[in-house]
């Protein structure tokens, strides 16, 4: 950061950027490695709502065009789409956990 502000002064232009106080804010609020679970559960949480919305879809039109003779087997379909989301849940989980174990043994 001392390099970055030291060449934006010598050009004149440090404070047209917003000046130091915003450079180590700037600083401040870009994701480091030291985040990186956190980053990785935000990234699963939201692939499993989208999977949610699909599950949703689905049951949606299970229920509106979709015919079926017996109740239990409308129940059991909705219920599997229910449970494909789940089962998303660990491999999702399985895949973040086999790359961070990768890169630990990496380095």
């Amino acid at each position: 950061m001392v390099t970055v502000s030291k060449q934006l002064n010598q050009k004149g232009i440090l404070e047209d950027v917003g000046g130091v106080t915003y450079l180590t804010q700037l600083a401040g609020s870009v994701p480091t490695t030291a985040n990186t679970i956190y980053y990785c559960d935000l990234v699963k949480s939201k692939a499993l709502r989208r999977r949610g919305i699909e599950a949703a879809k689905n049951i949606r039109y299970l229920s509106e065009v979709q015919e079926f003779e017996y109740d239990e087997t409308f129940l059991t379909e909705v219920e599997n789409q229910a449970l494909k989301i789940r089962s998303m849940a660990f491999s999702l989980l399985a895949s973040t956990l086999g790359s961070f174990s990768k890169m630990y043994i990496k380095y």
